[in-house]
């Protein structure tokens, strides 16, 4: 006796369900993994850029722990700060705006040296904001410091721009001699 075959695979129904709910997934995946590039990509961009700012602001302080003669040139929050480093040249720290597409940014000045100094100490990838120098104490003995507020924007890609605000405070080191 011959017996009758079952059916055996997919209906076409079957099939393009599973189709769909596989394209959904692959979708969703998809979406997530190109999430994380795109952060990965922008904690990258910033990390490079604020390993910049950090260096100069680092190079910045360590000069101004070691002067003396401090000027802050203005009123509390001037723009500038001026000082005599360790070796006696003058120092200037000041705020340039941004202007005909150049980013704000950091200037050092050093003057009484040959030859004399002026730099830009932030990467163009910097947009410094504002840079504000506030000098406390420094009359009558008292220990002079610097307070110090940076604010200003990093990365160039306006996909991966990050705002940033620092603050910092720096006392003179007064060395024995």
């Amino acid at each position: 006796m011959i017996t009758p075959m079952k059916k055996q695979g997919f209906s076409l129904i079957e099939i393009m369900v599973s189709l769909a709910i596989f394209a959904i997934v692959v979708v969703v995946a998809t979406g997530a993994l190109l999430s994380t590039i795109d952060a990965t990509k922008k904690a990258q961009a910033t990390q490079t850029v604020l390993t910049n700012l950090n260096l100069a602001l680092e190079g910045m302080t360590r000069e101004i722990r070691t002067g003396s003669e401090y000027v802050n040139t203005g009123l509390a929050g001037a723009t500038s700060f001026s000082f005599d480093d360790k070796n006696g040249a003058r120092v200037t720290y000041s705020f340039v705006a941004k202007a005909l597409g150049v980013n704000g940014y950091i200037r050092k000045q050093k003057t009484n040296v040959n030859p004399a100094i002026d730099e830009q100490i932030t990467a163009p990838e910097v947009d410094v904001k504002s840079l504000k120098f506030t000098l406390i104490g420094g009359a009558s003995g008292t220990q002079p410091r610097v307070f110090i507020t940076l604010q200003g924007v990093a990365g160039t890609n306006p996909k991966y721009k990050t705002t940033f605000e620092i603050q910092t405070t720096v006392s003179q080191r007064k060395l024995n001699r």
